[in-house]
């Protein structure tokens, strides 16, 4: 008797704060088909049910889902815990997706998909009289789509009484030649359907739910560790330009005046950055100034002399490559340093190894400098250490390799035949990664996805749209710097400088850098932080699961209770009745 209601006891103990945990819910998504040669919309059914688990992600649809679809899927999830600053590790996540159509294609369910698992998450109710569409982007950004009046049309048709666009998201493509302009969402008009125009999860949400979600928007706070460091890279930078013209003969200054004019127009513009506190703008001034005028200091010498400062140059730069992978990988900062070092050392060399590299060499050795420049980045001691062992950086470089394929797969069905050069570059990244070197994987999977997602922008959008663009781009890179707080981005908010100080004079340099910066400053999302599992000998887990868990102690000891005292009533009758005989 006791073994059992022991047995009853421990049994409900456990199960219960498990059930507690566990989640389902529901979102309706949009699709887009072509029948017959006619676009039509639809609907479609993603469930999703949270269980403990391992991190694992499971994907269940009916008909089949492409493969970028399972890709975009995963990514939302990932997306959706990194917006809630949540430690999914210890939770399994089930997908269902059931739809008419006979193949589930595309990532235009990403946005739904992230806004589904948070509200699982964080367990807020959702609004069912709305429906979304969109992809997801790093931070939680939402990015266009195309189909949006099919799809808006569905929803409608659907019952639906509100439906969220991306903000860019094409309508109608105007043709230049014939003087017409290029139509998007905020133009859509569906009767008998209200349409909202979304660029953020925060502004979905906040429709979703009526939840409002801090503004990270605000001005960057730049900790005066970077910028003593930045400042002093610019200025290094900045000095050599005048060690270099000291080693130039007069004759030769004289005979190339107007190219050093040149460079001293382009120093000059360093300064001035300098004196605004812009030092990754002023770094890349005097790199500009350096190379020019290191260039017309060698073009004159002898082909001898060229060999062996190629011979000098490719020696150092292999010494430096080895320093750098030598160096110990703890925080953020450390392998944002890497990879930025990494990449003008390996440019340094690959210029060498060019049929033409005698012509280059003033180049290599300015970047060779540059990489130099950049490694004092390794004393920047900030933010929280995360697990960056061999394990999770290879398993991160996949991931963004796979991140990378999709949203190249997505740029080549919008526009096709704009992707064959991304694809080139993704297998030279799978060859690096078979290499080893996971950090520098990262890095270029990364700058691979960014660069899609620029086009997939800039080519969606008229000139007389640029610049507003250009803000939106900033205001979401800038909110992605600001989320990091203590991990503050070196790498992520160098390139976000970068582009503020280039949407007047490159405004096509300005939307790829302010991509670069979004998808730069949320590596921390994909790396477990050393919290309080090493101290305490268990796993950080969310809030609400300790109080799934108490409350499933609570109902379950009374269930116990009421189950115990049945069984003890039962076993006082059959005492009395066997008393009574």
């Amino acid at each position: 008797m006791r073994k059992a209601i022991t047995t009853i006891i421990l049994v409900l103990l456990l199960a219960t704060p498990i059930l507690a945990e566990a989640r389902q819910g529901h979102i309706t998504l949009l699709t887009v088909g072509e029948r017959r040669n006619e676009t039509f919309g639809g609907i479609a059914d993603l469930h999703l049910e949270i269980r403990p688990g391992s991190g694992r992600v499971f994907i269940d649809s009916y008909p089949l889902s492409r493969i970028d679809t399972q890709i975009s899927t995963r990514y939302a999830k990932d997306v959706a815990c990194n917006f809630l600053e949540i430690d999914c590790t210890d939770k399994d996540f089930f997908y269902t997706i059931r739809t008419g159509s006979s193949v589930v294609g595309g990532p235009s369910a990403g946005a739904s998909t992230t806004l589904l698992t948070i509200s699982l998450l964080e367990n807020s109710k959702l609004d069912r009289n709305i429906v979304m569409t969109g992809t997801i982007n790093s931070g939680g950004i939402i990015g266009p789509v195309a189909g949006i009046e099919e799809k808006a049309i569905a929803a409608r048709d659907a019952g639906f009484k509100k439906v969220l666009i991306p903000k860019w998201s094409i309508l109608e493509r105007g043709d230049p030649e014939l003087n017409e302009s290029t139509k998007y969402a905020d133009s859509l008009r569906v009767e008998g359907i209200e349409i909202v125009l979304v660029s953020t999860m925060e502004e979905a949400l906040y429709e979703f739910t009526g939840k409002e979600y801090e503004d990270y928007q605000h001005e960057i706070i730049i900790p005066d560790e970077y910028q003593e460091i930045m400042g002093g890279i610019a200025r290094d930078l900045c000095d050599r330009y005048e060690h270099i013209l000291s080693g130039i003969p007069q004759e030769v200054l004289m005979e190339r005046e107007a190219a050093i004019n040149n460079t001293i127009e382009s120093r000059q513009n360093a300064m001035d950055a300098i004196t605004r506190n812009d030092y990754y703008s002023a770094a890349s001034f005097c790199f500009t100034a350096n190379t020019a005028i290191r260039n017309i200091q060698y073009r004159d010498i002898s082909e001898e002399e060229k060999e062996a400062i190629s011979g000098r140059l490719m020696q150092e730069i292999a010494r430096e490559i080895e320093k750098i992978n030598e160096e110990p990988i703890k925080t953020l900062s450390d392998l944002e340093t890497n990879i930025v070092v990494k990449e003008r050392l390996l440019e340094a060399q690959n210029t060498l190894q060019e049929p033409d590299a005698l012509n280059n060499i003033g180049y290599a050795e300015e970047r060779l400098y540059s990489a130099k420049a950049w490694s004092k980045f390794l004393e920047y001691k900030s933010g929280e250490e995360v697990i960056l062992d061999k394990a999770h950086l290879s398993a991160v470089c996949l991931t963004k390799i796979a991140e990378a394929e999709e949203r190249i797969s997505y740029l080549d069905l919008t526009f096709p035949g704009t992707a064959a050069d991304y694809r080139e570059e993704l297998e030279d990244t799978r060859m690096i990664q078979q290499s080893g070197d996971y950090p520098f994987c990262i890095f270029r999977a990364t700058r691979i996805k960014a660069d899609a997602n620029a086009v997939l922008s800039a080519t969606a959008v008229s000139k007389e749209k640029i610049s507003e663009l250009i803000s939106d781009k900033l205001g979401l890179a800038r909110a992605q710097i600001n989320r990091q707080g203590e991990n503050f981005p070196i790498l992520g908010y160098s390139y976000y400088d970068y582009a503020n100080s280039l949407q007047e004079t490159r405004p096509e340099l300005s939307i790829v850098f302010s991509e670069y910066a979004s998808e730069f400053s949320n590596l921390d999302m994909y790396f477990p932080r050393r919290e309080s599992a090493e101290k305490h000998g268990f796993p950080a887990l969310p809030d609400y699961f300790y109080f799934g868990f108490f409350l499933g102690m609570t109902i379950g000891v009374l269930v116990a209770g009421v189950i115990i005292s049945t069984i003890v009533t039962r076993h006082k009758k059959k005492r009395r009745a066997r008393k009574k005989k």
